[in-house]
């Protein structure tokens, strides 16, 4: 459900700019909430909450629109922009940063890791599909990942975890393409909230 709120949020935002500040903001202010509540100390570097996943994921797919990306670079070694080799180093280029993003959600040890950046990926990039291919893509991806996991003896929980995370579609298929009711202030501030009020509980021995 994060990944395609943050799918959707990557195609109507008008400025990606604030809303890739807005993510870093929360993805800061929620780590120690996470830290707390998964490693039961202050800050660790064991593992990052999730918003810094879908972070990556917003700035892969904000480098990989940028138009002539390359434009600079081969305007200083006199290339002709509108030649096959240049187009065609461009979409590399591209697509190697969108990599990058993945990989860095894997060794900065982010919440979901690469698989949560690619998951936005598959969700943003298939935005204009028509919704019974892209609903099927999305669960494709979800179910043949924990399956992989399963056969590679991460056990029948794994399998059972990434089910359960895919009734999620159940949701995302009634989705009507349009903008919600004006909550998202509190959809981003309930995040680190209620990771903090889980952990007091705990902590406190509240229940």
């Amino acid at each position: 459900l994060f990944c395609f709120c943050v799918a959707e949020g990557l195609k109507y935002s008008k400025n990606r700019k604030n809303y890739i500040l807005r993510l870093f903001l929360f993805a800061l202010i929620s780590e120690v909430p996470f830290d707390l509540m998964i490693h039961q100390t202050w800050f660790t570097w064991q593992g990052q909450n999730v918003i810094f996943t879908l972070l990556l994921a917003v700035i892969g797919v904000t480098i990989f629109e940028q138009p002539e990306l390359l434009g600079k670079l081969m305007q200083k070694y006199e290339k002709n922009p509108e030649t096959y080799a240049y187009q065609n180093a461009d979409w590399v280029v591209k697509s190697f940063i969108l990599a990058i993003c993945a990989v860095l959600g894997f060794l900065l040890k982010t919440d979901y890791a690469w698989f949560g950046v690619c998951l936005v990926y598959v969700m943003y990039f298939t935005g204009r599909w028509s919704k019974p291919k892209r609903y099927a893509a999305i669960a494709a991806v979800l179910i043949g990942y924990g399956l992989i996991n399963t056969l590679a003896g991460a056990g029948m929980m794994t399998a059972l975890y990434w089910l359960a995370a895919s009734t999620s579609l159940i949701l995302i298929m009634l989705y009507n393409n349009k903008k919600g009711g004006g909550l998202k202030w509190l959809f981003y501030a309930f995040y680190p909230a209620h990771m903090l009020i889980l952990y007091l509980i705990v902590h406190f021995d509240l229940i």
